[in-house]
């Protein structure tokens, strides 16, 4: 079909054909009628899209535990994709991810609301979005990971050993430690049910452990009871005091034991006469013998 030629300048219109996907080029004319190459109009035109629009899923349900999300919808007719989004906290939607079926699972943000929507692909054309609901709330729910049943521990000097009982289907395990009731800290992550540690001389150590599957992790197993450092030192903060005197050559006398009075005394006048008795003169100069 003959196409218009179009008047000078950078745009052009027409009454496109229906049900149809049409694809434009354009090429510049210069003096001496020498045309450019071809340059492709993207993208394609499809106008068929109002005609019959793809029909958008009927329902879309989210359910989420603890930080984990499950987006399901009903199956559209001649679909052959879906995409995901999704909004955290009344935030602009973000793409989540392209699936064939009609399941998605995704990770939540701890304490933080999650609304989801999901479009249906036929032919090449996406249709509508269709609203996910309820909206998640990251960290909510139970917690379906069990914790390890019990944890043990067993030292030899500053050496500890932590072991507990494993959890189907874990993949990790990480260690917490207290020290003389601070805050926990990250001690590691195993794979297996054993792990070994270096205690701090004469001071408390209470360690947690939790389990983790699916990406999902469990509360904490409490090792009881809390274990004391021990290289030898008493177990008493005196005594671990005065075994440090000891090893810098500051012993203090046992225990009911008057220590004696080192301070200075002035002497008698007897004692001060017969130390100047034994000076004698050199000089000008007094030299004790």
């Amino acid at each position: 079909m003959e196409r218009p030629v179009p008047a000078p300048g950078t745009s052009f219109t027409e009454a496109a054909p229906g049900n149809s996907i049409i694809t434009y080029r354009v090429k510049a004319k210069y003096p001496q009628s020498t045309f450019s190459d071809y340059l492709l109009c993207s993208p394609p035109i499809d106008t068929g899209a109002g005609g019959d629009p793809v029909v958008a899923p009927a329902t879309c349900t989210a359910a989420g535990v603890g930080l984990n999300a499950t987006i399901t919808w009903t199956a559209v007719a001649g679909a052959s994709d879906y995409r995901i989004y999704r909004s955290v906290d009344g935030s602009p939607a973000s793409w989540r991810g392209k699936v064939q079926g009609t399941t998605f699972t995704d990770t939540l943000r701890s304490g933080m609301n999650h609304h989801y929507t999901v479009q249906a692909q036929v032919g090449g054309t996406w249709s509508t979005s269709t609203d996910c609901t309820p909206d998640l709330l990251g960290g909510a729910g139970a917690n379906p990971v069990t914790p390890p049943a019990a944890c043990t521990a067993s030292a030899v000097g500053l050496n500890a050993t932590i072991t507990w009982t494993a959890v189907a289907g874990a993949s990790d395990y990480r260690i917490y430690r207290s020290v003389d009731g601070s805050p926990a800290s990250w001690r590691g992550k195993v794979q297996g049910t054993t792990f070994t540690d270096t205690l701090r001389s004469g001071m408390n150590h209470h360690y947690t452990v939790q389990a983790q599957v699916g990406g999902t992790w469990s509360t904490s197993t409490d090792r009881t009871p809390t274990w004391l450092g021990s290289d030898g030192a008493a177990a008493s903060v005196v005594e671990r005091r005065e075994k440090r005197r000891q090893e810098v050559g500051f012993a203090r006398p046992p225990i009911g034991r008057q220590a004696p009075d080192r301070r200075h005394r002035p002497r008698s006048k007897a004692s001060t006469a017969g130390v100047l008795a034994t000076m004698r003169s050199v000089g000008s100069t007094a030299v004790c013998p």
